[in-house]
């Protein structure tokens, strides 16, 4: 019996040391993590600054995404019939923040086209050539004209406005003959880019009431392009389109503006936007077909995921992450699923 009493005090003993000495090593383990936590933190703030600045590139690469092509571009433009229509225009304008697009129509006399082009030009406006018809008169006019231009200091690329019904193959090839390789076309899609010949062009539409409405601007947000919008003062004179049409119409656009759904753009800057977006497209696409080269992949590019390895996979997904150029990449186990020789390849193209 006694010896019973002597072991459970014994066993007790044992147990509670036990216990006492799990719970200084658990104290110990709490300090040294807190110890590790302080000692990381000290080391955080020395890169604090560095990440601060991370942070607001990361900012500033969205707000330059915000303002790029991703958003429509309008480019104004006007039709006159005289000199005097530009003093309509100076008031339309009135403070909106755009540059005039006044559109020469090589349809009306000389002498009156130079008026136009001379006031538009004391004004600082843009100018482009057009003609209803398409014919050699047309195109000696606007020849004409374009020297008169350059002789009262106009120095910007000469453009011209191609209607719908003169759109062709070989009236593009005339103007190209000519010294016109910015165009400004008709598309009902709003559609801009790079043609076969490698020159830029824009999409117009003339904007008449029935499509100075929330409906129209939504369709040419959505777009994501550069569109010249025209209105003709033939319209006005006609009465197919009232001044105070005009102004609701641009109410609106000024709205988009302001809510950076879309962006005011003059012509050259629109020109320039569409060559310089083919000219990233082709070397992103470039890029992504090295990246597809150097991992193996080139010849799998036309593959469903479902048709591929999961190691093939895991590359691919690589590439769609490398192919933007990041400056930084959140990684959780991305090299898991390659192969030795490639995880080496991989970790040197990231670090």
């Amino acid at each position: 019996m006694f010896m019973k009493k002597v072991l459970c005090v014994i066993l007790s003993i044992i147990i509670l040391a036990f216990l006492g000495v799990m719970l200084i090593m658990d104290r110990q383990q709490k300090n040294r993590q807190a110890e590790h936590i302080e000692q990381l933190k000290k080391e955080a703030r020395s890169y604090e600054k560095e990440i601060e600045q991370i942070r607001l590139e990361i900012e500033e690469r969205r707000k330059e995404a915000a303002a790029s092509s991703e958003v429509s571009s309008a480019i104004i433009g006007f039709v006159p019939t005289s000199v005097v229509d530009i003093e309509m225009v100076k008031e339309i304008k009135a403070e909106l923040q755009f540059t005039p697009l006044i559109v020469l129509d090589c349809a009306l006399e000389e002498y009156m086209l130079q008026g136009i082009a001379q006031a538009a030009m004391i004004e600082g406006y843009d100018l482009i050539f057009s003609g209803m018809t398409f014919d050699a008169g047309v195109l000696e006019k606007a020849d004409n004209i374009r020297n008169f231009m350059n002789e009262n200091g106009y120095n910007k690329e000469s453009a011209f406005f191609l209607e719908q019904g003169c759109d062709t193959p070989e009236n593009r090839e005339q103007l190209k003959q000519h010294g016109y390789k910015n165009m400004v076309r008709y598309s009902e899609s709003f559609d801009s880019g790079i043609d076969d010949s490698g020159d830029p062009f824009i999409s117009y539409d003339f904007i008449r009431d029935s499509k100075a409405d929330v409906n129209y601007i939504k369709k040419v947000v959505s777009a994501h392009s550069y569109i010249v919008m025209t209105f003709n003062f033939s319209d006005i004179y006609n009465g197919v389109v009232e001044q105070t049409d005009i102004a609701v119409f641009l109410g609106a656009v000024e709205k988009s503006v302001a809510s950076n759904t879309m962006k005011y753009m003059d012509l050259a800057g629109a020109f320039n936007a569409v060559v310089e977006k083919d000219r990233v497209a082709k070397e992103n696409e470039e890029y992504v077909e090295e990246l597809l080269k150097k991992y193996g992949l080139y010849e799998f590019k036309d593959k469903y995921p479902n048709q591929l390895s999961g190691g093939m996979r895991q590359r691919a997904a690589l590439i769609r992450t490398l192919a933007t150029k990041p400056k930084i990449l959140l990684l959780d186990e991305a090299f898991s699923a390659l192969d030795y020789q490639t995880r080496i390849m991989v970790t040197n193209d990231i670090f």
